[in-house]
């Protein structure tokens, strides 16, 4: 009994593979190839061998297929259903194989060329990613070039105008200031009118330093230039403005000794830290908050000035002033270094000290920073470029 169930099994089996094969054929592409007939006639034969072999057991089905038990039988079942069937199947598969070898090699040749294709999109993408990238770069430095440009220009125009201006001013002011002297001269001290005299003197003057101040920014006005280690001078600046440095206002220095001599002129370098250290007390003067000084040496490359056209690369001497005050909005940043722009009350501020610490920064060679956070506090920071001495003569290097 165990011998028919495998059998049927088998005979099972072989005729599920020789129905697909048969179906298979279907596909004109599979029905052309070399080999597959015979693989089907071989399953068939084999099929038809296995077929007889169970009906030896089952006689009613025996009379069907093959009447009676006899030797031709026999030479039908082994001979002409199994070994003819082998037969056509080593044929079949002698044909059929070179080609299914030759699609998988032309598959994986195909898959192969696939991947090679998927990597060079992929690398090709990741190009054009990184060329699209550098271009929005260039073009935001492009216009952020083009802004500063702009805005040098207006600077420039606008201090040539107001250096104008201020010239004829300080001479009518100059006219004001010694017929005032004069006057005063002659009235007895201690009257009223020597009282009023005394207060257009003092008014006179202080226009006479915001003309000076005026003068600075369009850079009219020539100051003699010195080497000096800032390290010293920065000390003595903080020091005359620490009497105007409220209880609530923490300083924190961090000032370098070791950074190079800058060539400028002391008095306006001084006026550089006032301005700015002023500009930041004032920002913190309802609450609490930090004054930071940094002094160091860094060095700039072309790429950091690509929008300073006036600067060279090299060696700089970088004066940082923050402050954690109320900060100042993005839609003012660009007008802060603009002559009388302020955005203190009225009779609080001139709005002229950004714009002369821009003109003396400038004048010298170096440039000017900022970057400020509304509720966090402003930054400045100051580049003066280091100089260094020639052997054998006085003029500074760069």
């Amino acid at each position: 009994m165990t011998d028919i169930v495998l059998e049927i099994i088998r005979a099972s089996i072989v005729a599920i593979i020789f129905v697909l094969l048969y179906s298979s054929g279907k596909n004109k592409c599979i029905r052309d190839q070399q080999g597959w007939f015979f693989i089907v006639a071989g399953f068939g034969l084999i099929l038809l061998g296995t077929v007889i072999d169970i009906s030896d057991n089952f006689p009613t089905l025996n009379k069907y297929i093959i009447i009676g038990d006899t030797e031709y039988q026999a030479f039908i079942e082994k001979v002409v259903g199994y070994l003819c069937g082998f037969l056509l199947l080593a044929v079949g598969f002698w044909k059929w194989l070179p080609i299914v070898i030759r699609l998988k090699k032309t598959e994986r040749a195909l898959k192969e060329a696939n991947n090679f294709l998927e990597l060079k999109v992929k690398e090709r993408t990741a190009q054009l990613e990184e060329e699209i990238q550098e271009r929005k770069l260039a073009e935001a430095e492009k216009e952020k070039i083009e802004v500063n440009l702009r805005h040098a220009q207006k600077m420039e125009a606008v201090g040539t105008m107001a250096g104008g201006i201020a010239h004829n001013f300080n001479n009518i002011l100059g006219s004001c200031i010694g017929y005032a002297e004069m006057a005063k001269g002659e009235i007895t001290e201690g009257s009223s009118v020597y009282s009023d005299i005394e207060q257009v003197l003092i008014a006179a003057h202080r226009a006479k330093k915001l003309v000076q101040q005026i003068m600075i920014f369009s850079t009219q006005e020539d100051f003699p230039k010195e080497k000096f280690q800032p390290d010293i001078l920065l000390h003595e600046a903080l020091n005359s403005i620490k009497n105007s440095i409220p209880k609530n206002i923490i300083v924190d220095e961090n000032i370098s000794s070791v950074v190079g001599e800058i060539n400028i002129d002391p008095f306006q370098f001084e006026k550089v830290v006032e301005n700015i250290s002023m500009n930041a007390l004032d920002a913190m003067r309802d609450g609490e908050g930090v004054l930071e000084i940094i002094l160091e040496r860094i060095e700039l490359k072309s790429e950091d000035i690509l929008a300073e056209s006036d600067v060279e690369p090299g060696d700089f001497v970088k004066l940082t002033i923050s402050d954690t005050g109320h900060g100042i909005g993005s839609e003012n940043m660009e007008r802060i270094f603009d002559p009388f722009f302020t955005t203190k009350e009225v009779g609080k501020g001139d709005g002229i000290g950004l714009s002369v610490v821009h003109g003396i920064v400038r004048k010298s060679g170096g440039m000017i920073k900022a970057e400020s956070e509304v509720g966090k506090g402003s930054r400045f920071h100051v580049f003066l470029p280091v100089v260094e001495t020639v052997l054998g003569g006085d003029e500074p290097a760069s």
